[in-house]
């Protein structure tokens, strides 16, 4: 006796490779709009750097300034106040 042909969850249901072949086009559709988007994606941006060339080249030639030297005079070369009022002390206490 074989029952097994019977029952809703059999593999080779006609519902059961219905809905499987649903499916697998489901999936193979959106497969194909991702990929089209990706192309999509990679077009626009492909274009953008054609197009911003310029833009770019000056953005990466552009110094990236990590210790904000600008700020404090452009790299120039500051001393320690407080250093230089003690070394000046001891100079004239030497030669005093």
């Amino acid at each position: 006796m074989n029952i097994l042909p019977k029952k809703s969850w059999h593999v080779r249901n006609k519902d059961n490779v219905a809905r499987v072949r649903k499916d697998e086009a489901q999936a193979a559709e959106e497969a194909r709009e991702r990929q089209r988007r990706v192309e999509r994606a990679e077009q626009e941006s492909g274009n953008a750097a054609l197009g911003g060339e310029e833009e770019g080249e000056k953005e990466s030639e552009r110094h990236l300034d990590l210790f904000g030297e600008r700020d404090l005079g452009g790299g120039e070369k500051r001393g320690n106040k407080e250093y230089e009022a003690d070394k000046k002390q001891e100079q004239a206490s030497d030669s005093v």
